[in-house]
């Protein structure tokens, strides 16, 4: 089974939508407390955890919004955890990111947005020059 194939199943898509929607239902709960969770906190793990695996099934599944708002919600988690202390700013960006990933996951629910083909490998998997390998 190709790729595209995978990707194009009626029934991963399912699982997929039932595992993106489940993740995100948690992070609106931890969110909905009122002020974001302290950085050493389960719910703040739990937060990165979810955008980290989000981030994971958009890019396996051909879903580029997707992967592409789970960065940024995961960005400005790991900027909290270099800084060490959280700003109104980057608790606005987590939010917004938040939103967005809802509103991707709810246009994929919808129909409005399928899978993008696979690409072509380009050669040898390299890790990002900025993360240690």
């Amino acid at each position: 089974m190709s790729e595209d194939d995978i990707r194009n199943d009626p029934e991963v898509r399912r699982v997929f939508l039932k595992e993106a929607r489940g993740r995100l239902d948690e992070m609106e709960a931890i969110l909905a407390a009122g002020d974001l969770p302290a950085l050493d906190s389960p719910e703040y793990l739990a937060l990165r955890r979810h955008a980290h695996t989000l981030k994971g099934l958009g890019g396996s599944l051909g879903y580029p919004d997707l992967e592409r708002h789970a960065h940024a919600v995961l960005e400005r988690l790991h900027e909290a955890e270099r800084s060490r202390f959280r700003t109104d700013e980057g608790d606005r960006e987590l939010l917004n990111g938040f939103h967005a990933l809802r509103q991707d996951v709810h246009a994929i629910v919808k129909g409005g947005k399928p899978p993008a083909p696979a690409a072509a490998p380009e050669g040898p998997s390299q890790p990002p020059a900025d993360r240690p390998q």
